[in-house]
């Protein structure tokens, strides 16, 4: 699929080689070593101008295909988000006609007592939050010329602005953790695989929810717990089920959000 990109790069390497080759003989063969010198400066020039010519050629190729690649995943991208957006409207149907999903049998992750999985699908996954921020400040002490005094000032001061720019990024809130993660929709919680760890919410904890089906994304607020967000084609039906685990069914039926399912 990327065969002309490759042969961009191959083509850009040979000439570039090729080139350099060239000088070097042309270099020998002006030092007095004679024909055979020039001769292979000569093919590996032909070399170079070839690869010159090809380069763009190839250039052109590549760009050609890597647009069509991006076409053709938005094209199963718009696909994706339609059909999860029909399965949203599909189950937020049943439910509201008071019909019942099937209990899935889900393997990896450990239920509790009379606890059943309804849902199993991939989304995307982040947590909104500030880390602990640290700052060293250092300060140096140079003696010698002063031109390496003040090279060694100079130096010092960069290094306290890259720390203190990278305390400042750790402790500002913001979406962390983005990751693709496998999402278990149980009667009680929500289970989501995070870099090979089960995390487990519970829709109990839950004090804010912010469901945006067109949008294939939601936001969960917890009581003592970095709010957590979930992204995705997949994701309709995902909101269709928590809100009735959250809101009930007249959360499925009067949730201005929802309005796209209904």
């Amino acid at each position: 699929m990327r065969r002309w990109q490759s042969r961009f790069t191959g083509s850009v390497r040979v000439c570039a080689i090729s080139f350099f080759a060239a000088l070097a003989f042309v270099s020998v063969s002006s030092d007095g070593e004679g024909l055979p010198a020039m001769r292979a400066a000569l093919l590996l020039g032909g070399i170079c101008l070839l690869s010159a010519f090809a380069a763009p050629v190839f250039g052109i190729l590549a760009l050609r295909e890597s647009g069509r690649a991006r076409e053709s995943q938005r094209v199963e991208l718009a696909a994706a988000q339609r059909h999860g957006h029909d399965e949203g409207r599909q189950l937020t149907a049943l439910l509201l006609a008071g019909g019942t999903l099937e209990p899935l049998t889900v393997w990896g992750a450990v239920l509790d007592a009379n606890e059943h999985a309804y849902l199993d699908l991939q989304a995307n996954y982040a947590r909104f939050y500030g880390r602990k921020a640290t700052y060293r400040h250092v300060s140096g002490v140079f003696f010698g010329h002063p031109g390496l005094v003040a090279a060694g000032v100079a130096m010092t001061a960069l290094s306290n602005a890259v720390r203190r720019s990278q305390a400042r990024a750790d402790a500002m809130q913001c979406w962390r953790d983005q990751c693709t993660t496998r999402v278990i929709a149980t009667d009680r919680r929500l289970i989501c695989l995070v870099s090979g760890q089960w995390r487990s919410f519970s829709y109990y904890a839950v004090t804010a929810f912010h469901p945006e089906p067109i949008s294939r994304s939601a936001v969960f607020e917890f009581s003592g717990a970095a709010p957590l967000a979930l992204f995705g084609p997949s994701l309709p039906s995902l909101i269709s089920y928590t809100t009735y685990r959250i809101h009930g069914l007249d959360g499925l039926r009067d949730h201005p959000s929802l309005a796209s399912l209904r």
